[in-house]
């Protein structure tokens, strides 16, 4: 059974995806769910995503299977990555181009996002800020 994905949908309408080399989204199967995992390139290291990837692609379909609630599905396959879970577009748009990663798994009703703690936060991040706010603001106004 297909199930739709609402936050892949939303957020590839709301991102400049395929506009931008620089957002990217990129598809994976995590055990029996798909998913899409959303970030600025730039923003998050080039070590970290091989981890990350590495690391979902490995998790196993009965862990997946039934999980319908966003913090069950971090709590039982995402135990050693620092999280938080968000259901508002602007909130996930910020952190996005915050350098965040945004992860998208169909079934569920709140969006992941892989967090970082202070000292991990200069690691994933390569971009001032400033640079950030000026695409999110360019983005809210495409929405708006």
């Amino acid at each position: 059974m297909q199930v739709n994905n609402f936050w892949a949908e939303t957020l590839k309408s709301a991102l400049p995806v395929g506009e931008s080399f620089d957002i990217l989204a990129r598809e994976i199967q995590i055990g029996d769910k798909n998913a899409v995992m959303f970030f600025v390139d730039g923003l998050v290291t080039n070590q970290l995503m091989p981890v990350v990837m590495s690391y979902l692609l490995k998790v196993d379909s009965n862990n997946t299977r039934n999980v319908t609630d966003s913090k069950e599905f971090i709590k039982i396959n995402l135990p050693y990555l620092s999280t938080s879970t968000e259901s508002k577009v602007e909130n996930i748009l910020k952190a996005v181009f915050s350098g965040l990663v945004a992860i998208a798994v169909e079934g569920l009703m709140r969006l992941s996002l892989l967090m970082s703690d202070p000292i991990q936060t200069e690691v994933l991040r390569n971009l001032p800020r400033k640079k950030a706010s000026e695409v999110l603001k360019m983005v809210l106004q495409k929405l708006l």
